[in-house]
């Protein structure tokens, strides 16, 4: 019975081991895959390049992940989820703020991870900006549940905010959310046109929806005070950072 018993043990501690090896291997090709598409983009990853810059033969990727398309659907899946969670300890930074404050820095947080993080903004645009459908299956719900996760952490501090419109919050999260990221993709081209800072949009889109200027003002001066540079870069640089 004693034997059994140690035989059962060292399997299981084999098991352990095996999984935490998997992990350790994954981690490490998607932090270079990322690495690849801050540099290439998603269209230029390419598995052949991983494979020689991680010393696998193509063959020992593949067990990995059978095609580009499946590595980029579950970095999107994982950056989509570490956004969140960065983001959610963002806010909660700031807890003692008003929902107007925190709203801000939503935007903040974004502008921020627009530039800090690259890959993984990369990533996000090619699920906000692709006019392709997202294919079905399990893939595609986790996906949106990541997405709606995120956006529901803006919807709550538009839920506190009285706004005049009759939209209700989610298509006013939706179009805070969609919009900012529009204007952040227009940055390229602000040496060749006049193109509205992503700061001044959302002021401008705050304004519209009947919020004080003098409450943004306010709010922005507190924002000035409590969130330095160095904290929104601890909080969005996000590239090299595991999935919790």
């Amino acid at each position: 019975m004693l034997i059994g018993l140690t035989k059962l043990i060292m399997s299981i501690l084999m098991s352990l081991r095996s999984k935490q090896y998997r992990k350790e291997r994954m981690n490490r090709l998607h932090q270079t895959a990322r690495r690849h598409i801050a540099k290439h983009g998603v269209q230029g990853l390419q598995l052949k390049e991983l494979a020689k810059e991680l010393g696998y033969t193509a063959p020992a990727l593949y067990r990995y992940y059978p095609s580009k398309e499946a590595l980029i659907v579950d970095l999107q899946k994982e950056t989509l989820h570490i956004m969140r969670h960065s983001l959610h300890d963002f806010l909660t930074h700031f807890a003692s703020s008003s929902s107007l404050v925190k709203l801000i820095l939503c935007a903040k947080f974004y502008i921020g991870y627009a530039q800090n993080s690259p890959a993984s903004f990369a990533l996000n645009n090619s699920v906000f900006s692709s006019t392709s459908v997202l294919l079905g299956g399990e893939n595609r719900d986790a996906i949106i549940h990541a997405m709606r996760d995120v956006l529901l952490l803006i919807q709550e501090q538009i839920d506190q905010i009285n706004i005049t419109e009759s939209a209700n919050t989610f298509t006013h999260t939706m179009c805070f959310w969609s919009s900012l990221h529009g204007v952040l993709l227009t940055q390229k081209y602000k040496d060749d046109f006049y193109i509205p800072s992503p700061e001044h949009f959302v002021d401008t889109l705050l304004i519209g929806w009947g919020i004080p200027k003098s409450k943004i003002i306010e709010a922005q001066q507190q924002i000035k005070h409590h969130c330095d540079d160095a904290t929104l870069v601890s909080f969005t640089s996000l590239d090299t950072k595991e999935n919790p």
